[in-house]
């Protein structure tokens, strides 16, 4: 069984789509690859994100555990 960080590990290098995803009629949906993790939280690599996001494909964004972070694997 795969518990805690080891579930991270798991899925560094798949595709995320990242939640809140506040009201997907206004395209604020974002998605990105999972590039590391630490105690901390979890560096992603943008690979789509709404019109409405501060997000740009390609980027780099480190989001802190402490911020309100759900995904599913895509």
């Amino acid at each position: 069984p795969i518990k805690g960080a080891n579930m991270l590990q798991h899925l560094v290098g798949k595709e995320l789509e990242l939640y809140p995803n506040f009201n997907k009629s206004e395209c604020v949906e974002w998605f990105g690859i999972l590039e590391a993790w630490s105690q901390f939280g979890i560096l992603i690599r943008i690979t789509r994100a709404g019109n409405r996001t501060k997000y740009s494909r390609g980027q780099e964004v480190f989001i802190a555990y402490s911020d309100k972070l759900n995904f599913a694997v895509v």
